[in-house]
C-alpha cells in the first residue's frame, strides 16, 4: 500500500539541506507541479490567503492540512514551526 505522504522524502532532504522553512514549502510547492495561484483556485481562497499561510504569518490548521494534502506530505512536517493560531 502506497503512502499518502509520498512526497516525505523530499521534505526531509529539503529541510536538512535549508533551514528556512518559507523557502522549503515554497520549494515543494514547485516540485509538486504547483503555484500559490494554483493551490488558491483549487482550495477556493485567495492567493495572498496561501502566500500568508506559506509565509507562516497566517495559522489556519484546515487550510495547512488542505495544503500538506495537495503536496503530499504530513502536516506537522510541513507547518511544525507555526503555532496554531488559537494558542
Amino acid at each position: 500500500m502506497r503512502s499518502k505522504y509520498r512526497n516525505a522524502h523530499v521534505l526531509k532532504a529539503m529541510i536538512e539541506a535549508s533551514g528556512d522553512p518559507r523557502l522549503i514549502r515554497r520549494a515543494l510547492i514547485l516540485f509538486a507541479g504547483l503555484s500559490q495561484e494554483k493551490i488558491a483556485q483549487l482550495k477556493h481562497v485567495t492567493r495572498p490567503a496561501v502566500t500568508h499561510t506559506i509565509n507562516g504569518t497566517r495559522a489556519n490548521k484546515k487550510f495547512q492540512q488542505d495544503i500538506a494534502d495537495l503536496l503530499q506530505v504530513h502536516v506537522d512536517d510541513l507547518f511544525e514551526v507555526i503555532p496554531d493560531e488559537a494558542a
